[in-house]
């Protein structure tokens, strides 16, 4: 056998392993009812606790607000905001598309939510009352959201974390 024979015979088997590979994840990812493949899903992006570090970060910033720590400390906390959306945002697609487009358009106003507070020159302007209504509106879409994969796997999603810095910022 020659070298580019022994080469080609290699590619192939390298192409047919990797072929294989493809279709025994994609087979297994999209095996079942739609109720079992979002249920997967779920358990597999971590959806509650992805949800409930949003839900945190949101509930963070009204923290910081109400104690009057001022616009700094409150930016740190939409930074994490921003990341944390941008990470779970990662996760997408699940295997129903309405959920994907629901859980999508929560985690971009929460992204916005963040990026327009820490843009934001002071409380009092546009940017940061933009992001008191993108907050209050990531928040909704996160409830519809939530909801929807309730209704097609037919449990409960607790939306629990225990990744939350105390209250107050990064630092306290």
């Amino acid at each position: 056998m020659t070298a580019r024979l022994k080469l080609v015979a290699a590619s192939i088997v390298i192409v047919a392993f990797a072929v294989g590979a493809f279709a025994a994840f994609t087979s297994t990812s999209r095996s079942g009812t739609l109720s079992q493949q979002v249920a997967s899903w779920v358990a597999g992006a971590n959806l509650g606790s992805s949800i409930g570090t949003l839900e945190a970060d949101i509930a963070r910033i009204g923290t910081v607000l109400g104690q009057g720590k001022g616009l700094s400390v409150v930016q740190t906390d939409c930074i994490v905001l921003e990341q944390d959306a941008t990470a779970a945002n990662g996760d997408l697609p699940t295997p129903d598309p309405t959920l994907t487009k629901e859980l999508s358009r929560a985690y971009t106003l929460a992204y916005d939510a963040g990026a327009d507070c820490d843009n934001a020159g002071s409380l009092t302007d546009a940017s940061f009352r933009r992001a008191t209504v993108e907050r209050r509106q990531a928040r909704e879409a996160m409830r519809v959201a939530l909801a929807r994969a309730e209704r097609l796997t037919g449990k409960t999603v607790a939306t629990t974390t225990t990744t939350q810095p105390p209250s107050g910022g990064l630092f306290g």
